[in-house]
């Protein structure tokens, strides 16, 4: 019998700030630190695209410590509020640098060591796990889930080499899959050469 636990249970969820409110406008003189934003587009398919984050400044009366529970850190696992909820493992390139997570987003913090946190990826990723999280929200006007939603999603606990085995295909996968998609994006320019004779 397969052992679940609530996401609430094994991790720490802090759902992400109102950028508006940290950051620096673009007239301001002085400012804090620079900080990675996150936006929509950046998380895919269980990856962070780096390219598509900006980088900011916090307003200078901002500080780390006092807004430090909405940057993600090495390791972290961010997840969208809107469907697809969409979540990625944070892999931080640049150690110094600090990533605000916003408030369309959930910042998940493992927290019992047992759980892989690619794996984790792997479950919050999964159509099981999002239409728990579409039918939590269906009745509602705006598609958005609520980090006490998250908190309730029931993660199937497996053995360490079971959590590894399951996280290494779902990366099979994802790479099977971008293969694929540059195949038809071949395609498509072959079909354009052809028919548009350029």
């Amino acid at each position: 019998m397969i052992v679940k636990r609530n996401l609430g249970d094994i991790a720490e969820l802090t759902a992400g700030v109102i950028s508006q409110r940290v950051l620096a406008d673009k007239e301001d003189v002085e400012t804090g630190d620079s900080v990675f934003v996150l936006v929509p587009k950046a998380i895919h398919d269980g990856e962070l695209d780096w390219n598509c984050l900006s980088t900011e400044m916090l307003k200078k009366d901002i500080g780390i410590k006092q807004y430090g529970k909405f940057l993600a850190r090495d390791g972290d696992i961010v997840m969208k509020f809107s469907s697809p909820y969409d979540a990625c493992k944070v892999i931080m390139k640049d150690a110094d640098k600090k990533m605000l997570v916003p408030s369309f987003c959930c910042r998940i913090r493992i927290t019992d060591p047992s759980v892989d946190a690619e794996y984790l990826v792997t479950f919050l990723n999964s159509s099981s796990c999002r239409k728990e999280l579409d039918d939590r929200c269906h009745t509602r006007t705006i598609n958005l889930t609520r980090k006490s939603d998250l908190e309730e999603i029931e993660v199937p606990i497996l053995t360490p080499e079971k959590q590894k085995e399951i996280a290494r295909r779902y990366k099979n996968l994802l790479k099977l899959k971008k293969q694929v998609s540059s195949l038809m994006e071949l395609e498509d320019e072959r079909n354009t050469v052809l028919f548009d004779g350029e």
